[in-house]
């Protein structure tokens, strides 16, 4: 077993936020900027700081930076892709029962194979500027 470090955390809860916003759920954090009876009003955003809102929209900015981010880890020549797509839907779930049949069976050539994904993705957050 590989120990982790504060990136590796930091990855894991990146990886969540990506699993999230791909898989569509939206937290119940600050209120709607619109109401199906006023829809031409604007909410004012002076307590988006208060309500939640600010850090919703701070957690969907970093959301998509990890999702461009993703999209640079290659699929071929391994499932680098896949391997952290698998990974963060366990991270979200809490549990690790997700698997992928077109990923390796034996769990040291997951590990590495996820390792290697892990270091791709970190790179590309890194030249895009979301670590």
């Amino acid at each position: 077993m590989i120990k982790k470090t504060d990136i590796d955390y930091r990855l894991d809860d990146l990886l969540v936020l990506w699993h999230n916003h791909t898989a569509g759920y939206k937290l119940g954090r600050g209120f709607s900027a619109k109401d199906g009876t006023c829809r031409d009003y604007r909410a004012p955003g002076h307590y988006d700081w208060q309500n939640g809102a600010a850090e919703a929209r701070g957690d969907e900015l970093a959301a998509e930076v990890v999702n461009e981010a993703m999209e640079c880890v290659p699929n071929t020549p391994h499932r680098w892709h896949t391997a952290l797509a698998t990974e963060a839907r366990n991270l979200a779930t809490g549990v690790a029962v997700w698997r992928n049949p077109v990923l390796p069976q034996n769990r040291e050539e997951l590990e590495i194979l996820t390792l290697e994904a892990r270091n791709k993705l970190f790179v590309e957050l890194r030249r895009l500027g979301g670590l």
